[in-house]
């Protein structure tokens, strides 16, 4: 669904995906998971900031936020953190 500027990595969602985008993986470019990343709620847009850095829209059922997502090195430097402040999530 987004590669990154260098063209490095990819945020992909399962290809039969019946119902809500709740998991997103991150491969190398050579089609290897690096990781993932999963929510009750559903994901909304992907997109990078940089290529170490996904951002990421989580709608939950009462608040949504974007989350900002280090996707590359060792898996403890990993992290997730709130990158907007939360909002009502839109109706859909």
């Amino acid at each position: 669904m987004a590669a990154s500027p260098g063209a490095g990595r990819l945020l992909t969602v399962p290809l039969l995906l019946d119902g809500p985008l709740s998991e997103v993986a991150v491969r190398g470019a050579a089609g290897r998971l690096l990781g993932g990343y999963g929510t009750r709620g559903t994901f909304g847009p992907l997109v990078w900031e940089d290529d170490r850095t996904a951002l990421i829209t989580v709608y939950g059922v009462r608040r949504t936020a974007v989350v900002r997502c280090t996707v590359a090195g060792p898996a403890e430097d990993r992290t997730c953190e709130r990158a907007t402040r939360l909002i009502p999530t839109p109706g859909l």
